[in-house]
């Protein structure tokens, strides 16, 4: 597999998945009807599905790439580990407004 698809699959698109997640929350915060607040088990189940996939490929990502030999860029080790912390946030960040 191509360097730039790997990054791609493993690296930025998880990350994209966290501000589409961040923007889920702020748009069903802010613009849901006021009755709609009470967002319940729909909303948790998109950010458990999204949320855990995105953390179970970025934790994946990022200790294959802390144990290879070939060390590679320290940012994109970084960026792994941010993209498996982001999705917990948010998931406790939703557990508290609900």
């Amino acid at each position: 597999m191509k360097l730039r698809v790997r990054h791609f699959l493993f690296y930025f698109l998880p990350a994209a998945c966290n501000v589409a997640l961040m923007a889920y929350l702020i748009w069903s915060s802010a613009f849901a009807y006021p009755y709609r607040h009470q967002r319940g088990f729909d909303t948790f189940v998109v950010f458990y599905a999204v949320g855990g996939a995105v953390v179970a490929i970025s934790a994946i990502t990022a200790f294959v790439h802390a144990s290879s030999r070939d060390q590679g860029d320290r940012r994109m080790l970084v960026l792994a580990l941010m993209n498996a912390i982001i999705p917990t946030l948010l998931l406790l960040i939703l557990l508290q407004v609900i």
